[in-house]
């Protein structure tokens, strides 16, 4: 019976690829990261990120807050959509500047998480989800009570001043399930991160090359990802009532997981190799991901996830004068 109900899922699965190849079905938009310019004056040797060539002295130049690459006045026009920034805790991100609140899962843990390891608005999410979707059925494929719903409870997290709405409290789970897939695709990058992207996209065929990719992750990058993934394998496992394959939630999820680095639109063929890599995840056995998981909570425990802010300046305290003995 199981059998039967999973070949009928993925069947509805084929039918819906097969329409979005056709044009029929709304596309999910490409996920880009633009690059955030500043005006400089050049006062060192260096060269244009775009094309290559030096930028001559006191020429005015712009520079990428995230990236930290420099490029020339002229071909701003030029550049495409693929800013990648250092991860933040690493050498090279010092003197990244912090980014736009809720677009860096590292800079959210910071700002404002329960357990150190996930933000907020995604332990809170998630936790709501683990409870009621077990036994729901349609999760992540229900649309939401109204289009705006999603957005008004995102923004209860990330707006400043604003009181947070308990995702536990919302009478509507589809509505949840959906403020989480909004703030995951409104991520500078999707949860395998565009550094291991390649890496990840070679190593699916097996779950020890996998298992060995993900370990390079950010930690708190493999903290969502750990965390979505247990929630699918509860919602998959009963499927008689949730009526969701382990495959649809992975063509459901795919893009907050994995997004070209280049920014370029995916082709159907490369989507389906991308919801393999998910079919993948999904696969590793509950021992695996259990060493993983105490993997990188000894690596976030040694590192820190965010630029630490520069020391304070101490002023310098004046020297008083010594008075030299004197001989009588």
């Amino acid at each position: 019976e199981r059998e039967r109900e999973e070949a009928e899922a993925e069947a509805e699965t084929k039918a819906e690829a097969e329409a979005s190849a056709s044009g029929e079905a709304r596309t999910t938009p490409t996920r880009t990261r633009r690059h955030e310019l500043q005006v400089h004056t050049s006062m060192l040797p260096q060269k244009c990120g775009h094309c290559a060539h030096s930028i001559g002295f006191k020429a005015r130049y712009l520079k990428c807050s995230q990236c930290m690459k420099a490029f020339h006045t002229q071909c701003e026009p030029l550049l495409a959509f693929n800013c990648q920034p250092p991860a933040f805790g690493s050498p090279q991100a010092r003197r990244r500047k912090a980014p736009a609140l809720g677009t860096n899962l590292a800079a959210a843990v910071a700002a404002d998480s329960p357990d150190g390891r996930l933000p907020r608005i995604v332990h809170d999410c998630l936790q709501a989800l683990q409870r009621r979707a077990g036994s729901l059925e349609g999760v992540f494929r229900t649309p939401p009570s109204t289009p705006d719903r999603p957005q008004e409870l995102r923004d209860s997290f990330l707006v400043r001043g604003a009181k947070a709405i308990n995702p536990m409290t919302v009478s509507n789970v589809h509505d949840v399930a959906h403020c989480l897939l909004l703030y995951l695709h409104d991520l500078d990058e999707p949860l395998v991160s565009f550094a291991q992207y390649p890496a990840v996209l070679a190593a699916h065929a097996t779950s020890a090359a996998l298992c060995t990719a993900l370990q390079a992750l950010p930690p708190v990058n493999f903290f969502v990802l750990h965390d979505l993934v247990q929630l699918c394998r509860s919602i998959s496992s009963n499927i008689a009532k949730t009526k969701m394959s382990a495959h649809t939630l992975s063509t459901l999820l795919v893009d907050c997981v994995l997004a070209d680095p280049a920014g370029q639109q995916a082709s159907e063929k490369m989507k389906q190799q991308h919801i393999k890599v998910v079919d993948a995840l999904q696969r590793i056995s509950e021992d695996e991901w259990r060493s993983l998981h105490l993997q990188m909570m000894a690596v976030k425990d040694k590192s820190v996830m965010v630029s630490p802010p520069p020391p304070p300046k101490v002023a310098k305290k004046a020297r008083t004068p010594t008075k030299t003995p004197t001989k009588e």
